[in-house]
C-alpha cells in the first residue's frame, strides 16, 4: 500500500503553502500544531507525507503519554492536504464531526521513542456537506502501523471565499442543513411506529426502512445478526437502509457496527456471499441455530437485532437459543413473503412463543412491509417487563419547594407510579437529596429546571450543595425546559456541557437529560 501510494503521489507538498491556505479559510493552526514537514499528493486526493513528533520541551514537565495531541491532530490534518492539492486549492472551513474507527499503537508515537513518522491517507468520500478520509501511520523503517483511521468525516461549516469582494457578498448566505426528526421507539406503541414508518416515505423506502432508519438514529453502531435458511434468500434490506452510497451507486461507508450472516448450511452461506458482496463489514459464520451459540464462539448478549425466516417462530429451541445472542434490548425479526395487505396487520400480536419463551419476549404487535412490498418483517423484542414492585430502588423527585409548577408537577408523577405499581417514592429538595443514606439505591427525578433555569443562575450556596449532589448520586433523570429543537432554549443549556464532564470523570454514573419544549406555564 505504501509503495503505490509512492507511486501515485507524484506532486510535492510545500507545507508553508499548505498551512497557510488552512489558516485563510479558517482551519488556522499554531506553530506547534505545524508537525507535517514533507511530503506529496496525487490527483484522486490521496497524499503521503512525513509527521514530526511533538517534543515535549523538559521545562514543562513533560507526563507520560502514548501520543500528544498535537501530534495525532497532524496526522488527521495531513488528509486534508490530498484533497485540497497540497495546498494550491482553496476549500471552504471544515470540521471534524465523525470518526468510525482509530487504532493507536502503544509504542512508537513519542519524540522519545521515534523523531517523525511517516502517513498516507486519502479521500474515500465527497458530498455537498462533507469529506470522508482514511489513512494509516507507519514507523520510520515502514514496517509496522502505528496509526490507522477509518471514514475521519469532515463538515463543510463556510463557503470557500476566492477575495474580499466576494466575502461581502456572501455573508447573507449560509449553508442549510436538513435536520430530521427521529422519535424514541421505546417510547412509542406498535401502532404509533407504524403510523411514524408508514407516513412520508421516500421513493424507494419501505415501512422496514424507516423502521431500521430510527433504530439507527438511536443507536449508530448497531450490531446484527441474520440467520439463514435452506430456501431462504438474505434478506438486504437492512444492509441498504445502512449504508452510504457514491456517485456509481455503490456501498462507500456503513452506518452499522458489525453484519454477521450465519446458518448450517455451507451452499446458504456460498449464496449470501454471492448476493452481499458488495457490503463492507459483513462476517459469514456457521452455526447450528438449534444448538448452544455460546458453545459454537457466539458471544454472549451481543446483538441489537437478529433476523430469521417466519419458519423458525414456532420453534421453541431456535427462539430460546437465540435469546442468548440478544442485548437487553434487543429485537428478534422474524421475516417472510407478504401474504395479506400489511396495513390490516400492523396490530398483529399472535407471537406463538410457548410458555417458556414468554419470559423472554415481548410481543411488539408490529409487521412491516420490507423490500419494496414482497416482504413482511415481525417485530419482537427482548425486554423484559418486571413487575414494578420487584423493584427494590427507590424513586426520589427533587423539586424546588418555592415553585408551585414544581411541587404539583412532583405529586403528579408520584400518583402515576403509584399507580402503575411502584412504592418506594418519596420526595426531597436539593439539599435533603444529598444527604440521604444509600444514593446507590435511588433513582433521583430532578425538577428544578422544569419551569427556572436553575444553574444559569446559581448561586455560589447552591453551586456546593449540586456539585456534592452529582458526585454522589449515580442516577439522576434531568428534567428541564431545553426545547425540542437543535438549538434550543440556551439559558437550560449548561447541564449538557455539565453531563459530558460527569460523564468522563464518573464514568459508571448515569446522567440522563429529559428536555421538554414548553411553550408556556399555566
Amino acid at each position: 500500500m505504501y509503495e503505490s501510494m509512492t507511486r501515485s503521489c507524484l506532486a510535492p507538498l510545500d507545507p508553508k503553502a499548505f498551512y497557510g491556505m488552512l489558516g485563510q479559510n479558517g482551519l488556522g493552526f499554531g506553530p506547534s500544531f505545524h508537525r507535517v514537514t514533507s511530503g506529496s499528493y496525487g490527483s484522486q486526493g490521496q497524499v503521503k507525507g512525513t509527521i514530526k513528533l511533538f517534543e515535549w520541551p523538559e521545562k514543562e514537565h513533560p507526563q507520560a503519554h502514548i501520543i500528544h495531541p498535537t501530534s495525532l491532530d497532524a496526522i488527521f490534518h495531513l488528509a486534508i492536504a490530498g484533497h485540497c492539492e497540497g495546498g494550491a486549492k482553496g476549500i471552504p472551513t471544515m470540521v471534524p464531526t465523525f470518526l468510525q474507527k482509530l487504532f493507536v499503537s502503544k509504542h512508537g508515537l513519542q519524540f522519545s521513542d521515534e523523531s517523525d513518522v511517516q502517513e498516507c491517507a486519502w479521500t474515500i468520500e465527497e458530498d455537498s456537506l462533507a469529506v470522508h478520509f482514511d489513512g494509516f501511520v507507519l514507523n520510520p523503517s515502514r514496517d509496522k502501523i502505528v496509526v490507522r483511521f477509518e471514514n475521519l468525516k469532515l463538515i463543510r461549516i463556510g463557503e470557500l471565499l476566492e477575495d474580499a469582494k466576494s466575502s461581502m457578498i456572501s455573508q447573507s448566505h449560509h449553508r442549510s442543513y436538513n435536520f430530521e426528526y427521529r422519535p424514541d421507539p421505546w417510547l412509542l406503541s406498535g401502532r404509533e411506529i407504524w403510523e411514524y414508518c408508514k407516513e412520508g416515505l421516500h421513493a424507494s423506502q419501505t415501512p422496514f426502512d424507516r423502521y431500521i432508519d430510527m433504530l439507527r438514529h438511536k443507536n449508530s453502531n448497531l450490531n446484527i445478526l441474520e440467520i439463514g435458511a435452506e430456501g431462504e434468500r438474505p434478506t438486504s434490506d437492512i444492509l441498504e437502509t445502512l449504508s452510504i452510497y457514491n456517485e456509481k451507486e455503490k456501498p462507500c461507508y456503513t452506518r452499522y457496527g458489525s453484519y454477521c450472516f450465519v446458518s448450517d448450511l455451507q451452499s446458504v452461506l456460498n449464496e449470501a456471499k454471492k448476493d452481499l458482496q458488495n457490503y463492507s463489514r459483513l462476517a459469514f459464520e456457521h452455526l447450528d441455530v438449534e444448538a448452544d451459540p455460546l458453545r459454537q464462539g457466539s458471544e454472549l448478549e451481543a446483538y441489537d437485532i437478529i433476523l430469521a425466516p417466519m419458519k423458525f417462530l414456532a420453534n421453541k429451541t431456535f427462539v430460546d437459543q437465540t435469546r442468548k445472542m440478544l442485548k437487553p434490548v434487543g429485537q428478534l425479526m422474524f421475516h417472510e413473503p407478504c401474504k395479506v395487505d400489511t396495513d390490516e396487520k400492523h396490530r398483529t400480536s399472535d407471537v406463538k412463543f410457548n410458555s417458556s419463551s414468554k419470559a423472554s419476549y415481548v410481543a411488539v404487535g408490529l409487521k412491516l412491509s420490507a423490500s419494496k412490498g414482497v416482504v413482511e418483517v415481525q417485530v419482537n423484542s427482548s425486554v423484559t417487563m418486571p413487575s414494578p414492585t420487584s423493584n427494590t430502588r427507590t424513586i426520589c423527585i427533587v423539586s424546588d419547594p418555592e415553585s408551585s409548577l414544581q411541587i404539583e408537577s412532583a405529586k403528579k408523577i408520584e400518583n402515576l407510579l403509584r399507580y402503575q405499581g411502584v412504592d418506594n417514592i418519596t420526595q426531597a429538595t436539593l439539599f435533603e437529596a444529598q444527604d440521604m443514606d444509600r444514593l446507590e439505591n435511588i433513582v433521583f427525578v430532578t425538577l428544578l429546571e422544569l419551569n427556572n433555569p436553575f444553574i444559569y443562575s446559581l448561586s455560589q450556596e447552591n453551586y456546593y450543595i449540586m456539585k456534592n449532589f452529582l458526585i454522589s448520586a449515580p442516577s439522576v433523570l434531568w428534567v428541564n425546559s431545553y426545547g425540542g429543537s437543535p438549538t434550543g432554549n440556551p439559558e437550560y443549556a449548561p447541564i449538557q456541557g455539565l453531563a459530558r464532564v460527569l460523564r468522563n470523570e464518573y464514568n459508571h454514573h448515569r446522567l440522563t437529560i429529559v428536555s421538554f419544549d414548553c411553550r408556556s406555564w399555566p
